[in-house]
């Protein structure tokens, strides 16, 4: 650690929070007061996108438990998990082709329940969602209608198909 580090501790002496500072920028961590680690910041000069300060960097938290619960990067990546270490969400950017954008959800028990794909550059998006047991359940369709010569405002149109539990 350097001098500008900055440490909190439990009363039972366990350390609860922790700042410092290096090269690659300001770092922050933070215990449980069991010692188990619930949060940790760092700057990371190989992720490819900054935060204010202009630094790049991940966030990761734990459960109690120790298992992972979320990671986010600057780079507008996040996956978040259950306590059980089952993964339930994944979002994820792509900004260099399309500026698209992909949510995952899951389950519990990690059977697939949610997949959300769109796309800003043209507005366009798609929802699918499935039953417990796996099946689709329905897809949503969202696109973007071009406007006719006299339309000066954007129209957006929408299928939908739904199916039962069976996939009927």
């Amino acid at each position: 650690m350097t001098e500008d580090t900055k440490t909190i501790y439990y009363n039972n002496g366990q350390l609860k929070f922790e700042v410092y500072k290096d090269d690659s920028g300001t770092h922050k961590n933070e215990w449980y007061k069991d010692g188990q680690i619930k949060f940790k910041k760092l700057n990371d000069p190989l992720v490819g996108v900054f935060d204010n300060s202009g630094k790049k960097f991940y966030i990761y938290e734990w459960h109690e438990n120790g298992q992972k619960k979320k990671r986010y990067s600057s780079d507008e990546s996040m996956v978040i998990w259950y306590e059980n270490g089952q993964k339930k969400e994944e979002w994820f950017a792509d900004n260099d082709v399309k500026k698209t954008f992909t949510q995952t959800k899951w389950y519990e028990d990690g059977t697939l329940s949610q997949i959300i794909k769109q796309s800003n550059d043209e507005l366009d998006s798609l929802i699918e969602t499935y039953h417990p047991n796996g099946k689709i359940k329905s897809k949503l369709w969202k696109y973007l209608i071009p406007p006719s010569r006299s339309d000066s405002w954007k129209k957006f149109g929408t299928d939908q198909e739904f199916w039962d539990k069976d996939g009927n």
